[in-house]
């Protein structure tokens, strides 16, 4: 038998926005069970927005398959995960035991950022993967900027990637991943990332205070691979690094952790009082502004990054997710999003406003010439979907332009290619 979604099935590409999502069970007890999201599915071949939500203490539960205790994204899928606290959410007592925070599946593509995941466990029965975030086989899952902490993975055999299990497509970047645990049975392998495959991207991570018996930090099995690039990997317990070498401009240094007004994960810097700068203050591989980073911070003062990236998790200037569960806020005024953003014919463009506001939505070419304009006129509260068609444009750059109201303007970047 199979079991979805115990808190919300989700068809196609509504938006979740703001909402509590507590204590449900997606359990069975036959012999064959197979248990998809405890506190959200989502089905098919949707762009869900799941935006600034408490996701707490859900759990899927059988003896047999348990995926996803906080959100399940199924195959083909391609959610936007964005500013969302998932944490004590349980994976239990099956053979399997994957993504207690969050499962992407086999063929999915969701962009998962700005998350707090914390507290998440895969425990009992026989496989514990992915406590914090698994990504399935072929899952262009995109991974950027979440806070990623003491997430455990203890089942009775095979306990890999507490913190993170990827198998391949994903990228991995600009995450603060500390404190996760690979605990009990036979194999404790890779507490804070663990690879399979050779098509994955890590880079900006602060991966640090991790454990495991072997790669607390980071572990490949024989034949896997990553491309590795400006990590701070430090005081993982078994090690660093297992399988696989650290990337060329891979650091392992103290990253000089402080706490400010919305955490205790910010980085040190002298400007705002601290008696040493972070090694980790600029030494990514981009920029701040390449990776959508330039409006969030590093700094317990809230300026925010500039120029070349710091390393891990970026605060919000504001919370998304208040922690008292009676008030709930969110940071962003709108949310705007084009994929995919390499195309070779279309691509979708998603405008969801908080209140009615008058919106332009434009096309220009690399040489700021006009192609086309969407919408221009007044839209309501809500998700707004477009379609653009390219077959018969030239293949090359374009940006979508949006602009709300009289101050406020956006852009995405496509490449068309054929």
């Amino acid at each position: 038998s199979q079991v979805y979604g115990a808190g919300l099935y989700v068809n196609g590409s509504p938006y979740i926005f703001e909402n509590i999502i507590r204590r449900n069970i997606a359990s069975d007890t036959s012999s064959t069970s197979r248990i998809y999201g405890g506190g959200i599915y989502c089905n098919g071949t949707g762009t869900p927005l799941i935006v600034a939500n408490v996701i707490r203490g859900n759990i899927v539960q059988s003896t047999i398959r348990n995926y996803g205790g906080g959100i399940y994204v199924d195959g083909n899928n391609s959610a936007l995960i964005l500013g969302n606290t998932i944490e004590s959410d349980s994976a239990i007592g099956g053979f399997y035991n994957y993504g207690a925070g969050i499962y992407c599946a086999m063929g999915s593509s969701p962009d998962i950022r700005h998350n707090v995941i914390q507290d998440n466990v895969a425990t009992q029965g026989s496989r514990g993967y992915g406590a914090g975030i698994y990504v399935g086989t072929n899952s262009n899952s995109y991974i950027l900027s979440n806070l990623i902490y003491n997430n455990t993975s203890q089942s009775g055999s095979w306990n890999y990637g507490a913190g993170i299990f990827i198998n391949s497509g994903t990228e991995v970047l600009n995450n603060t991943i500390v404190g996760n645990r690979c605990l009990g049975g036979n194999w404790n392998y890779g507490a804070g990332i663990r690879i399979y495959d050779s098509t994955n991207t890590i880079g900006n991570n602060i991966i640090v205070n991790n454990s495991a018996t072997a790669g607390g930090g980071i572990y490949a099995g024989t034949g896997d691979h990553a491309t590795l690039l400006n990590n701070d990997v430090w005081n993982n317990t078994g090690g660093n690094y297992s399988g696989i070498a650290p990337g060329a401009a891979d650091i392992s240094v103290d990253p000089i952790f402080v706490t400010g007004p919305l955490g205790d994960f910010y980085l040190s810097h002298i400007a705002t009082g601290h008696g040493a700068d972070s090694p980790c203050i600029d030494y990514g591989y981009t920029t701040a502004q390449s990776l959508e980073l330039d409006t969030y911070t590093t700094r317990i003062d809230s300026v925010t990054d500039a120029d070349t990236v710091d390393l891990g998790y970026h605060y919000p200037i504001e919370p998304f997710v208040s922690v008292q569960e009676q008030k709930i806020a969110t940071q962003i005024p709108l949310i705007f999003q084009v994929f995919p953003s390499i195309s070779t014919s279309s691509c979708r463009i998603q405008l969801a406003l908080p209140s009615d506001r008058y919106t332009e939505v434009h096309i220009f070419d690399a040489l700021g010439r006009l192609q086309q304009t969407l919408f221009s006129g007044k839209l309501t509260a809500g998700k707004h979907e477009w379609v653009w068609n390219g077959n018969t444009i030239p293949m090359g750059t374009y940006f979508f332009i949006v602009r709300v109201g009289p101050h406020e303007t956006f852009s995405k970047k496509v490449i068309l290619i054929r």
